[in-house]
């Protein structure tokens, strides 16, 4: 009788303990991998960090615990099917949502097997009025429309001969492009989770996570290359780009439909509301608050430092902005007829060029000195985001 309660005393333990180191695992996951709990949970970036680190190991340790638990279940009977069930249900819920349902199911990147159309069959789908980000490299164009880009959030082509990958993050409303190469290795990069209202990536290869707005490595520090961007109306793409090409992302079955509900349902609550959607960033720190957060700004970062121009800045300046950064003498110009931004370097056959008015440089960037040397600018990027990773950045605005 005492043999068979102690052997039932030790069933209880391994059952009830491999319980506990299951739930804790999948609940740290779930916790702190997951963005959505991070509307009630403002954990450091190093906790996030940490967990992603020992996600495989937390992954293992948690199906072995429940293993172990259903197993020891199994010879005792120390619950019925329904609470198994129960344990089965929460358990696998918890395990999919903090490691599996951002990466795997929700926003599956497309590396290779995006689909692009012609500006012909892509009229039948998108509004004049519509967004695109813009990718022209050596004359060759794409197009990539935000509503399509919201769920994938990394796109991969060969363009002008180059591989990019084009990058969106709709909670920050920044657009940016990578080489898919860095220091020679090929990047794998899928959706690792949102810190602070943007996008982090990471590398499989490496399982280095990497800051969309930044650009740069985790734990290297490297940054990746970087290929201009410009935001534009559909209308404005056709009119500049009539052979490009358009990314082509339409819901495809009911996880498309529910994920991008979802998307839309926190991408209208990030622009209606004063504050970030994930209170992760404090608005009126110093430096944020010397413009709406939700205010959208253009950019620059060149060697180090950074610079962000407001709309009035532009109109105040005729359009056109020639400025210095980062030991570059480079030039913006706002094209009213088009409604994009597009950055230059002055430097032109040797020689610095001023321009004062747009008329002078054409939306692809020739002047009558010579075509100008496009730099990337970060279009229309909520300020809140620009300046929370960028806190040193100057900013220009007209008072």
């Amino acid at each position: 009788m005492n043999q068979n309660t102690n052997i039932s005393k030790q069933g209880r333990i391994l059952f009830y303990g491999g319980l506990v180191l299951a739930y804790i695992t999948v609940l740290l996951a779930f916790l702190f991998l997951a963005d959505l709990t991070q509307f009630i949970l403002h954990a450091p970036r190093e906790v996030h960090i940490g967990i992603f680190k020992i996600r495989k190991v937390l992954m293992v340790i948690g199906i072995i615990g429940f293993l172990v638990a259903m197993a020891i279940n199994f010879k005792y009977r120390l619950v019925g099917w329904k609470g198994v069930s129960i344990h089965a249900f929460v358990f696998v819920g918890l395990f999919v949502g903090g490691f599996w349902l951002v990466t795997y199911i929700m926003f599956i990147p497309q590396p290779t097997q995006a689909e692009f159309i012609s500006i012909k069959d892509a009229n039948k789908y998108i509004n004049y009025e519509d967004e695109v980000m813009v990718i022209d490299v050596k004359g060759d164009a794409r197009a990539y429309p935000h509503l399509w880009m919201r769920q994938p959030h990394i796109v991969g082509e060969t363009i002008g001969g180059e591989e990019v990958l084009m990058t969106y993050c709709s909670l920050s409303h920044s657009g940016l492009a990578y080489s898919p190469v860095l220091d020679g290795e090929r990047l794998d990069l899928k959706v690792f989770t949102q810190l602070q209202n943007n996008l982090i990536m990471y590398d499989t290869n490496t399982d280095e996570p990497i800051q969309q707005i930044t650009g740069t490595t985790e734990h290297s520090g490297k940054n990746l290359k970087e290929y201009p961007v410009q935001v534009m109306s559909y209308e404005a793409f056709r009119d500049l780009y009539p052979q490009g090409k358009v990314f082509y992302n339409p819901p495809r079955g009911f996880r498309d439909d529910l994920t991008r509900g979802m998307l839309m349902t926190v991408i209208n609550w990030q622009h209606e509301m004063f504050g970030p959607v994930f209170p992760t960033i404090d608005v009126e720190a110093e430096g944020i608050n010397q413009l709406h957060p939700k205010e959208e700004v253009w950019g620059v970062k060149l060697n180090g430092e950074q610079v962000a121009y407001t709309y009035d800045y532009f109109k105040a300046n005729n359009w056109v902005v020639n400025d210095t950064l980062g030991g570059k003498q480079i030039i913006l110009v706002y094209y009213l007829e088009h409604r994009t931004v597009a950055g230059f370097e002055r430097e032109v056959n040797g020689s610095l060029v001023s321009i004062d008015n747009a008329n002078q440089i054409d939306a692809y960037g020739k002047t009558e000195w010579g075509e100008l040397k496009r730099i990337p600018v970060i279009s229309e990027v909520f300020w809140m985001i620009w300046h929370t990773f960028y806190p040193e950045t100057d900013l220009k605005h007209h008072v």
